[in-house]
């Protein structure tokens, strides 16, 4: 009877502990990771946006095992912390006790390795809305996920026929002389005239598919689909076919 009276209250505790837990567990409303890379490391930026309705002293962080240069921030105030390595990272226990206000920003920044090729997050509480970007491009999003929610976010990025652009560039662009010499030819076949001279039509023509070539070198040069050394190149080839063939129209119109 006193055994069974025992393992009651001890269940009657347990419950009234996890109970409390549950029912005072913070919630993020925005969870935004910023990752930049330079030559020799990846600088991350983490910014946790949460009501502290229930007045919690304390805050978890889970943070991957590689990082380092770690401070961590609530409201502009730098907080305390108590590190425990748990798998594949370390869960920091931080002080918010000092914070009065409800409303709580944390501002985690620390560095990882350039080797790191994924930033792992595991979530310690339920987040509305996770985003990560790197190097401003967003390569993860969630919503509404759930205490202990693994992320993984890959850096690698899918390659792309970068190398070949140029090329096509110059293919398309003899593509259109080549056409265009088929017609200046054949036009002086029907009609007597200069053996140099090019109609209005044929360099308003001209004009029209070098400028189109200029906007498609800028937009590849400015995703950076294209070195600077290529882009400069192309650019000042073309921007020169295109003031030649402006001079020739502006002197036919006189």
């Amino acid at each position: 009877m006193k055994s069974r009276t025992i393992l009651a209250v001890v269940a009657l505790i347990a419950y009234v502990i996890i109970f409390t837990t549950y029912s005072h567990a913070l919630s993020v409303d925005r969870y935004n990771i910023d990752v930049l890379s330079s030559d020799t490391s990846l600088s991350v930026h983490e910014n946790i946006y949460f009501v502290n309705s229930d007045n919690d002293s304390q805050f978890l962080l889970w943070i991957q095992k590689e990082a380092t240069n770690l401070v961590i921030s609530a409201n502009g105030e730098t907080l305390s912390y108590n590190k425990e390595r748990i798998g594949n990272g370390d869960t920091y226990r931080c002080d918010i006790a000092s914070i009065n206000d409800t409303n709580i920003s944390i501002f985690v920044t620390y560095n990882l390795p350039k080797t790191i090729c994924n930033l792992d997050k595991v979530t310690m509480y339920n987040v509305s809305s996770l985003i990560i970007t790197y190097d401003k491009n967003k390569i993860f999003e969630g919503n509404n996920l759930k205490a202990d929610s693994n992320v993984s976010a890959s850096f690698i990025k899918k390659s792309e026929p970068v190398v070949y652009y140029p090329v096509y560039v110059l293919a398309f662009l003899t593509a259109i002389l080549a056409i265009l010499l088929m017609y200046s030819i054949k036009k002086k076949s029907s009609t007597v005239r200069k053996l140099d001279y090019e109609s209005p039509e044929l360099l308003n023509t001209k004009k029209a598919l070098l400028m189109t070539v200029l906007k498609e070198i800028e937009k590849k040069h400015r995703s950076k689909d294209i070195s600077d050394d290529t882009y400069n190149h192309l650019k000042e080839y073309y921007k020169q076919e295109a003031v030649e063939v402006m001079k020739r129209l502006e002197k036919e119109n006189k």
